[in-house]
Order: structure tokens, then C-alpha cells, then sequence
């Protein structure tokens, strides 16, 4: 049978009529993807990465296509080695898709990306969280062959980074040993989302980087905090904390305002409550200033 040139043309646009739209929220996505795939580069991982975090946040992660979007990006940024962006990924896929059968895979790619840049005590880290949540898994049994004290767990391997970050010369952090210890603890809870001690060391984490100055990463894991540990003590004051580091080492007033208020929404009752009020009132005071207030707001206390 002969197709004439008016049935083909009708044909084409039958086919086209059928072809699925792609949602202008996903479209971005839809673009960059081919994108990096033609020409790979930081450049083209970074534009995956933002148009992945704007579906993010837009849409969620709750479905297939969030899940689909995240490891793209992940793999990008792993593949030009962008460290710190491919980790970011990694965590939202494994944070956000505990369900899944193919987790343990996840895991070990996140392994496979971090070890190259990862110091000897990390991957000790690392090995242990992985064996510890995937214990049946058959990448155990060799990772567990790696593990130079198997008496150790994880929870006393990270205490030991965390003394160790103290430089009794200086009486200071060591700056490098302060980022193998964070490293450390994001890389852990990364691998197992449940560990029980997840919470307190991202808490101790976040502090530790806000002592070496390093304000952002304390707020990425405050936020980490508050986003999956929502009702533990420690996720409810990382909110709090969250805006105290915005405010006071960021400058940033109006942010800091913003994360106070929403504290104090969610948070009306709590024992934070009044200083959150307090720092709302006084935003954009030096520390000179807020010590002269409280000291003589405790003076009118002492008084009556």
C-alpha cells in the first residue's frame, strides 16, 4: 500500500498529537539533560543541577521523576568531579527514597564517587555505615575485609575524629581535621539515614563548621537536620540555630527574620522561643549592643 504525500503529513501529525507533553515545570530539565549529554562539562553539570534543584522544589521529591532527575545530576557532577554538588544529590536520592529497592546500589555509588578525595579514616566511615545498614548485601563482605578495627564502631570512630580535631599546639580546630570529621559524619548519615546518633552528629557537625567559618556549610546542615529530623530535639533547635548563623555570621537580617518567624510559628512554646523573639526584636545590633540589653534586662530581673 502506497502512503500519498498528504496521508504521510497526516500521519506525522497524528503521531506528534499523540506524543506526551512535557509539564513547563519539568521542561528545563528535559533541556539540560541532552545538554550535558552532548557536551559534558562543569558547565553543563551545573546548569543539570539547578534546573534539577528548581523541579525540587517545585514539585517535590516524592515521585519517579524527582528520583530520575536527582541521580542525573548526581552522576553529572560526579562524573566532572564536583565533589560537594554530586554528594548534595546523593543525599537528597538516599534521604528521600529509603523505600527503595536499589538504595544499596546508591550507596555504593555514593562509596565509589567519595573515596578518591576521602582520607583513610572517612572510608573507614564509610565501610562501616554501609556494612552496618546493608549487612546482607554482597559488597559487605569485602568492605568488611577493609575494616582495620572491627571491635570500633561507627558512633566511636566519629568521636575519635571529633577529639582529634582540637590542636593542642594552637589551643584552635584543625581546620583540615574539622573537614574530615564533617565529611565523616555527612557521608555516615548519608549511608544510613536511620543511625541512631544521626541527629546529635549532624548537630556537632554543623558546629564545628561554624567554628572554622565556614557559615554555609553549618547552615546546609542545619537545614539537613530540620528536614529529616522534624520532631527531634535536635531538627526543632537546628531552626533556631539555622537563623542565628545567618544573622550573626551572614549579616543577612531579613533571611534571619524570616527563619526566626517561621521558628517561632512552628515553634511558639518551645524554650528557644523568647530568645528567637528577642533576636527578632534586635536584628542588626553588634554583640556589644545585645550584651548591654540582656545584662541589664537581668540587672531589672535581679531587682524585683
Amino acid at each position: 500500500m502506497k502512503y500519498t504525500f498528504l496521508s504521510v503529513s497526516l500521519l506525522s501529525l497524528l503521531l506528534l498529537a499523540c506524543k506526551p507533553k512535557i509539564p513547563p515545570e519539568q521542561q528545563p530539565v528535559e533541556d539540560a539533560l541532552p545538554a550535558y549529554a552532548a557536551a559534558p562539562s562543569d558547565s553543563t553539570a551545573h546548569a543539570l543541577s539547578a534546573a534539577v534543584n528548581a523541579y525540587i522544589v517545585l514539585k517535590g521529591t516524592q515521585d519517579s521523576t524527582a528520583a530520575r532527575y536527582v541521580i542525573a545530576a548526581a552522576r553529572a557532577e560526579s562524573s566532572q568531579d564536583n565533589l560537594d554538588e554530586a554528594l548534595g544529590h546523593y543525599r537528597t536520592w538516599l534521604t528521600a527514597y529509603p523505600a527503595r529497592p536499589d538504595m544499596a546500589d546508591k550507596a555504593a555509588e555514593v562509596i565509589a564517587v567519595a573515596t578518591p578525595k576521602a582520607s583513610p579514616m572517612v572510608q573507614q566511615a564509610m565501610y562501616r555505615a554501609f556494612t552496618n545498614k546493608y549487612p546482607n548485601d554482597s559488597r559487605t563482605t569485602d568492605w568488611k575485609t577493609k575494616i582495620l578495627d572491627p571491635d570500633a564502631d561507627l558512633d566511636s570512630l566519629l568521636r575519635v575524629m571529633k577529639a582529634n580535631m582540637f590542636n593542642t599546639e594552637t589551643f584552635r580546630l584543625d581546620e583540615a581535621k574539622a573537614n574530615e570529621y564533617i565529611l565523616a559524619v555527612e557521608l555516615s548519615v548519608m549511608l544510613d539515614p536511620a543511625l541512631p546518633s544521626g541527629p546529635e552528629n549532624l548537630h556537632l557537625a554543623a558546629e564545628s563548621a561554624r567554628t572554622i567559618r565556614n557559615p554555609e556549610k553549618a547552615i546546609e546542615l542545619f537545614d539537613w537536620l530540620v528536614a529529616q529530623y522534624p520532631q527531634h530535639p535536635r531538627g526543632i533547635t537546628a531552626l533556631f540555630l539555622k537563623g542565628f548563623v545567618i544573622d550573626n555570621d551572614l549579616k543577612d537580617y531579613t533571611r534571619a527574620g524570616e527563619v526566626y518567624n517561621e521558628f517561632l510559628a512552628k515553634h511558639p512554646t518551645h524554650e528557644f522561643a523568647e530568645s528567637a523573639k528577642f533576636m527578632l526584636q534586635n536584628l542588626g545590633k553588634s554583640d556589644e549592643e545585645l550584651i548591654k540589653m540582656l545584662e541589664e534586662k537581668n540587672k531589672g530581673k535581679e531587682v524585683q
